[in-house]
């Protein structure tokens, strides 16, 4: 395992599993807060250093709180840092042996009608802002969620 997880690293993954945690209270239920958290985790790639051991940290971070949300996808990258059971806060700092990363985790580009599709559910404030997106994403390849 490279190191430590930085005390910035922590306090950032602390905020962001306790905001998720509000976001998936029962009496007040916000899909869209614990997804915000994975989102700024990305946003804040480089926030917590540069080279393999803030990579490992990073990567962990990302798996644990995209667990929630995209359960194959976290536990895809918490087995690809060395571990075989999920993603847990108790597991975060625990020994893993980082193995090659399976190519099926990584994202490929979508084909322009797969993007119609995806058009179809992107949540986006506005009809006009989804199809901007959709018409941003793709560019010519007419793919609009209302003409």
């Amino acid at each position: 395992m490279p190191g430590n997880p930085s005390g910035q690293l922590l306090a950032r993954l602390r905020h962001g599993l306790e905001a998720q945690e509000r976001g998936f209270d029962p009496r007040a239920f916000r899909l869209s807060e614990a997804m915000h958290q994975v989102e700024a985790w990305i946003e804040d790639q480089t926030a917590f250093g540069e080279g393999a051991p803030a990579a490992y940290w990073w990567l962990k971070g990302l798996a644990l709180l995209a667990y929630p949300i995209m359960p194959r996808f976290g536990a895809k990258v918490w087995h690809a840092l060395g571990h075989t059971d999920l993603p847990t806060v108790q597991g975060f700092t625990q020994a893993g042996s980082p193995q090659p990363m399976p190519r099926s985790v990584l994202f490929r580009r979508l084909k322009a009608a797969e993007l119609g599709r995806v058009c179809r559910w992107v949540s986006v404030r506005s009809i006009a802002n989804r199809n901007e997106a959709c018409r941003t994403l793709s560019p010519g390849a007419g793919a609009e969620l209302y003409p």
